[in-house]
Protein backbone atom coordinates (compact mmCIF):
# COMPACT_ATOMS: atom_id res chain seq x y z
CA UNK A 1 0.00 0.00 0.00
CA UNK A 2 1.34 3.25 -0.79
CA UNK A 3 2.19 5.47 2.31
CA UNK A 4 2.51 9.36 1.96
CA UNK A 5 4.24 12.63 3.93
CA UNK A 6 2.66 15.87 3.71
CA UNK A 7 4.35 18.57 5.14
CA UNK A 8 4.18 22.23 5.47
CA UNK A 9 6.89 24.49 6.47
CA UNK A 10 7.81 28.42 6.80
CA UNK A 11 10.94 29.32 4.35
CA UNK A 12 13.82 30.59 6.15
CA UNK A 13 16.67 30.58 3.75
CA UNK A 14 15.14 29.88 0.41
CA UNK A 15 18.14 29.55 -1.21
CA UNK A 16 18.81 26.84 1.28
CA UNK A 17 15.62 25.12 0.82
CA UNK A 18 15.97 24.50 -2.76
CA UNK A 19 19.11 22.82 -1.99
CA UNK A 20 17.29 20.80 0.67
CA UNK A 21 14.60 19.61 -1.98
CA UNK A 22 17.36 18.74 -4.65
CA UNK A 23 18.98 16.62 -1.95
CA UNK A 24 15.63 15.37 -0.68
CA UNK A 25 14.76 14.30 -4.31
CA UNK A 26 17.57 12.38 -4.91
CA UNK A 27 17.47 10.15 -1.70
CA UNK A 28 13.84 10.06 -2.48
CA UNK A 29 14.56 8.34 -5.98
CA UNK A 30 17.41 5.51 -4.13
CA UNK A 31 14.28 4.35 -2.38
CA UNK A 32 11.60 4.53 -4.92
CA UNK A 33 9.54 7.32 -3.82
CA UNK A 34 8.48 10.82 -5.67
CA UNK A 35 8.41 14.02 -4.45
CA UNK A 36 5.22 14.82 -6.10
CA UNK A 37 4.51 18.28 -5.40
CA UNK A 38 6.63 21.28 -3.81
CA UNK A 39 5.40 24.59 -4.54
CA UNK A 40 5.35 27.52 -2.67
CA UNK A 41 2.43 29.16 -4.66
CA UNK A 42 -0.26 28.34 -2.75
CA UNK A 43 -3.55 29.31 -1.14
CA UNK A 44 -3.53 28.23 2.63
CA UNK A 45 -6.52 28.75 4.78
CA UNK A 46 -6.61 29.90 7.52
CA UNK A 47 -5.68 32.80 5.93
CA UNK A 48 -2.85 34.90 7.47
CA UNK A 49 -0.56 31.43 8.30
CA UNK A 50 3.04 31.96 8.19
CA UNK A 51 3.17 28.49 5.45
CA UNK A 52 5.25 29.42 2.48
CA UNK A 53 5.75 25.53 1.16
CA UNK A 54 3.86 22.28 0.79
CA UNK A 55 5.38 19.05 -0.19
CA UNK A 56 3.71 15.93 -0.89
CA UNK A 57 5.90 12.67 -1.06
CA UNK A 58 4.93 9.34 -2.50
CA UNK A 59 6.48 5.81 -0.95
CA UNK A 60 5.67 2.53 -2.13
CA UNK A 61 4.91 1.72 1.41
CA UNK A 62 5.53 1.94 4.79
CA UNK A 63 8.95 0.40 4.39
CA UNK A 64 10.09 2.64 2.13
CA UNK A 65 9.58 5.77 4.43
CA UNK A 66 11.40 4.02 6.90
CA UNK A 67 14.44 3.29 5.16
CA UNK A 68 14.10 6.86 3.71
CA UNK A 69 13.88 8.78 6.99
CA UNK A 70 16.74 6.49 8.59
CA UNK A 71 18.79 6.86 5.27
CA UNK A 72 22.58 8.26 5.95
CA UNK A 73 21.34 10.62 2.78
CA UNK A 74 18.36 12.13 4.41
CA UNK A 75 20.41 12.15 7.64
CA UNK A 76 23.03 14.56 5.66
CA UNK A 77 20.56 17.30 4.83
CA UNK A 78 19.49 17.77 8.88
CA UNK A 79 21.64 20.65 9.47
CA UNK A 80 20.15 22.43 6.18
CA UNK A 81 17.15 21.51 6.82
CA UNK A 82 16.94 23.00 9.91
CA UNK A 83 18.44 26.43 8.97
CA UNK A 84 16.38 26.59 5.70
CA UNK A 85 13.10 26.03 7.17
CA UNK A 86 10.51 25.63 10.12
CA UNK A 87 8.30 22.76 9.71
CA UNK A 88 4.77 23.80 10.66
CA UNK A 89 2.87 20.18 9.83
CA UNK A 90 3.99 16.96 9.09
CA UNK A 91 1.18 14.64 8.04
CA UNK A 92 2.17 10.48 7.21
CA UNK A 93 -0.49 8.32 6.07
CA UNK A 94 -1.44 4.88 4.42
CA UNK A 95 -3.22 5.93 0.80
CA UNK A 96 -5.74 3.78 -0.14
CA UNK A 97 -5.61 2.53 -3.87
CA UNK A 98 -8.40 4.10 -6.19
CA UNK A 99 -11.72 1.65 -6.65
Amino acid sequence: MSYYQFAAVHALDGERLAEVQKATAASLRAVGAELLAFNPEMTVIPEGSDVTHLSLILFPDKAAFEAWAGSAEHEATGANRARSAEVKLVARFDGNEPA
